[in-house]
C-alpha cells in the first residue's frame, strides 16, 4: 500500500511538473530546429562513423527502421536530403566544401545547443548571458562533442546488429525460424537507445546528476518511444496525412513525427528531475525552486 501511495505521488507530481513546464511548447521548438538539422546532423554522424564502419550499411538499417515507422515516402525524403548535402560538399572546390561544412556543423550543433535550453528549462537552471567568448566556443565545442557521440551510438548500434548476424548463423541449425534473434536485436537496439537517453539526460544539462539518476527516465522515454513509434506509424498509414499534404507530405509526416518523440524525450526528463529530486541524489530538495 506504502509503495502505491508513492507511485501515486510520484505520477502526480510528473503530471504537475508537465503542466507547470509546458513541454509541449519546448518540443515545438525542438521539432522546428530538429527540421533544419535533422540532414547536417545525420550526415556528419554517419560520416565520422563511416572511418570505423561501413557508411552505407548503416544507413541502410537507419532508413529501413525510418521507413517502418514513417512510411516509405518520409525515408526516401530524409535520405534525398541527406545525399543532396553529401552531393555539395564532394567535387566542389576546396573554399565551397570548407563553407558548406562550417554551415552543417553550426546547423547540427545548433539543435544540440537547443536541446541544452529545453533540459536547463526543464531542470529550471537560470539562463546565464555570459559575453566571455571562451564560454561560446566550450558551449560550441560540447555541442560538436555530442554529434561525435552521435555517430559513436551509430557505431555501437552497427557492431551489435552485425555481432547478431553472426551470432544467428551459429545457432540457426539448433533453433528453427529467427524469432529468437529478431527478439534479441530489437532488446538490443532498446538498449542502445536506453544508454543515448541516459547520456543525454545526464550530460547535456548544466546540473550536476548521477547515473542512477537518469536511468527511470531513460528507460519510461524509449519505452514510450517504442510503443509511441507503432501508434504513430499507424496514425501516419491509416490517417492518410502525407496525402493530406500533398507534395510536402513527407515534410509534415517528418515534422509532426519530431514533435511528438520530442515530447516523449522531455517526459522522460521530467521523469528524470522528479525520481532524482525524490528517490536520487538531490533527495529532499524543494522541486518548486530546484535549480530557479
Amino acid at each position: 500500500m506504502a509503495n502505491l501511495s508513492s507511485l501515486r505521488s510520484f505520477i502526480r507530481e510528473v503530471y504537475q511538473l508537465w503542466v507547470r513546464e509546458k513541454p509541449n511548447q519546448l518540443a515545438a521548438a525542438l521539432a522546428y530546429f530538429g527540421m533544419f538539422s535533422f540532414a547536417a546532423v545525420i550526415y556528419i554522424a554517419f560520416r565520422f562513423a563511416g572511418i570505423f564502419i561501413n557508411e552505407l550499411a548503416a544507413g541502410e538499417r537507419l532508413y529501413t527502421r525510418i521507413e517502418a515507422v514513417l512510411g516509405t515516402e518520409t525515408a526516401v525524403f530524409i535520405q534525398d536530403s541527406v545525399a543532396a548535402i553529401s552531393a555539395a560538399n564532394t567535387g566542389g572546390s576546396l573554399i565551397v566544401s570548407a563553407i558548406s561544412l562550417i554551415s552543417l556543423l553550426l546547423a547540427a550543433m545548433g539543435l544540440f545547443l537547443q536541446l541544452k535550453y529545453v533540459l536547463n528549462r526543464i531542470w529550471g537552471v537560470p539562463l546565464v548571458q555570459s559575453a566571455q567568448k571562451l564560454a561560446l566556443v566550450r558551449r560550441y565545442l560540447f555541442a560538436f562533442i555530442m554529434i561525435i557521440a552521435f555517430g559513436l551510438m551509430i557505431i555501437l548500434a552497427t557492431v551489435v546488429n552485425v555481432a547478431f548476424a553472426w551470432f544467428g548463423t551459429i545457432i540457426k541449425d539448433v533453433y528453427r525460424g529467427s524469432e529468437i534473434l529478431a527478439a534479441l536485436d530489437v532488446l538490443a537496439l532498446f538498449g542502445v537507445i536506453v544508454l543515448a537517453h541516459a547520456f543525454i539526460y545526464k550530460v547535456l544539462p548544466d546540473i550536476k546528476l548521477a547515473w542512477r539518476d537518469v536511468w527511470p527516465g531513460s528507460l519510461a522515454s524509449s519505452l514510450l518511444m517504442g510503443l509511441g513509434g507503432l501508434v504513430i506509424g499507424l496514425y501516419f498509414k491509416l490517417g492518410g496525412i502525407s496525402s493530406a499534404f500533398e507534395a510536402a507530405g513527407a515534410y509534415a509526416v517528418l515534422m509532426i513525427a519530431i514533435y511528438y518523440f520530442a515530447q516523449i524525450f522531455l517526459f522522460g526528463a521530467l521523469i528524470t528531475r522528479v525520481y532524482t529530486q525524490k528517490y536520487g541524489s538531490q533527495r529532499g530538495s524543494n522541486q518548486n525552486n530546484a535549480g530557479r
